[in-house]
């Protein structure tokens, strides 16, 4: 049997160490640490990672001096598969002129984490992409201001291995998924500061949300024909239940939207 692929994640917050470490030790990886580059170069002396996860600014010795200490005097690349994993986006621009495998900013998703991992794994090792962790709860953000429905919709999924946030409002919500990067998002059509057909259109701007399916509801019909803007909603990656009060119903559709290669009626 093949050993282990080992990762060293070089990072000084902890609490991120400390998940990253978790995750990817029950994905099958060897896991090794270190809180800055000189700790980092430390590591290695003694092993050889198969891909090193990055952070930049760090105290002592930050990730780009660390990169610089790794380049092969010979070929001028790194010795590692790099992936950069920062706070700082607009890095990004500057690392298209480095030989990293991959960049990724914070906050991020364990989803996300993990393709970028399998991905680089795959080119260099030839390892198949694998499915994440089994224990990784999906997670959803309930963007609802009545606690009887929340609480509802909550229960369902929670038993159904979902982890639920909530927002109140739509103001409260666009911070939220800055940093929560939600699987999915359940928005109500009706709240106190905004109508949440503006707020999804609002949420389709948003970088990290592009790809998120929304699904928008109303426990009434709301006196008004949805069929015209459900089409058009249906290819922003929006879906409508309208009249619909069931938790079930909205968890049947979660599980088909979330679920790859098949769609939702």
């Amino acid at each position: 049997m093949e050993a282990r692929k080992t990762i060293l994640i070089i990072d000084d917050e902890k609490d991120i160490v400390e998940t990253l470490q978790e995750f990817l030790t029950d994905a099958g990886y060897h896991v090794i640490t270190a809180n800055n580059g000189i700790e980092g170069l430390k590591k290695i002396s003694k092993i050889i990672p198969h891909l090193i996860i990055l952070d930049m600014n760090m105290p002592q010795m930050g990730g780009i001096a660390f990169y610089k200490e790794i380049l092969d005097p010979k070929t001028g690349k790194p010795a590692y598969p790099i992936l950069v994993n920062t706070a700082r986006a607009n890095l990004e621009g500057l690392f298209k002129d480095f030989d990293i495998d991959g960049f990724m900013t914070k906050p991020f998703s364990m989803d996300e984490l993990f393709q970028k991992i399998s991905s680089i794994m795959e080119k260099r090792y030839g390892v198949p992409c694998a499915p994440p962790p089994k224990n990784i709860l999906r997670k959803i953000l309930v963007i609802e201001d009545e606690d009887e429905m929340f609480n509802r919709l909550s229960g369902t999924f929670k038993a159904h291995d979902y982890e639920v946030f909530r927002s109140t409002t739509g103001a409260e919500a666009l911070g939220a998924v800055a940093t929560l990067c939600p699987h999915l998002i359940l928005l109500k059509l009706k709240l106190a500061d905004t109508t949440g057909d503006v707020m999804a259109l609002k949420l389709k701007m948003l970088p990290n949300v592009t790809e998120t399916p929304i699904i928008l509801y109303s426990q009434s019909k709301e006196g008004k024909d949805f069929s015209g803007a459900g089409r058009i909603y249906d290819k922003l990656g929006v879906k409508l239940l309208i009249g619909k009060s069931d938790p079930a119903e909205f968890l049947t559709l979660a599980e088909l939207l979330l679920t790859p290669n098949l769609k939702a009626a």
